[in-house]
């Protein structure tokens, strides 16, 4: 580059691809943004964000804890959601619901590994033999921007009461 000029083709070609690939991320025949309304018009690889096909990672949770479903679940046992790539925590935590009967749980979340994993401590364990609900609604996005892929939706049972003797 001299004064501001790229003067090599080669350089030339590496400035239009750059420019081409950050303000739309993915291309039709390589020149023109490839418009698109669903994930389904782009190809596997990419996703529809904000009407064009981008390269991303639409996040999704890959693992939870407790499994849906799952009794016998210890009073003292975290929620552990992990996602398959960073998360907006503010934005995440903003949309998840956490209950336990018809009442919000209280507890503390703490994010480990970049935003790739969510634990929610309950405040003061879960009560015995009980339901809890967790809800998380696709408002949650990764730290690029991506809505969650689908809502996750699960719920557990807390342990009986063990007698004393």
């Amino acid at each position: 580059m001299i004064n501001g000029r790229v003067d090599s083709a080669v350089g030339k070609l590496l400035l239009v691809a750059n420019f081409m690939f950050i303000v739309n991320g993915c291309f039709d025949d390589g020149e023109n943004a490839k418009p698109c309304s669903l994930d389904s018009d782009c190809s596997s690889e990419q996703l529809c964000y904000d009407e064009f096909c981008t390269e991303g990672i639409r996040p999704a949770v890959l693992n939870q804890s407790p499994l849906p479903n799952a009794t016998g679940v210890a009073v003292l046992e975290p929620i552990t959601l992990d996602f398959n790539t960073s998360m907006d925590t503010e934005l995440t935590e903003s949309n998840l619901i956490i209950t336990q009967g018809e009442e919000p749980a209280a507890g503390t979340i703490a994010w480990i590994n970049g935003g790739e994993r969510l634990v929610f401590t309950p405040e003061n364990g879960w009560n015995y033999n009980s339901v809890s609900n967790v809800r998380l609604k696709v408002g949650a996005k990764s730290k690029r921007g991506y809505p969650l892929s689908v809502p996750v939706s699960f719920e557990f049972t807390t342990d009986i009461p063990r007698a004393s003797i």
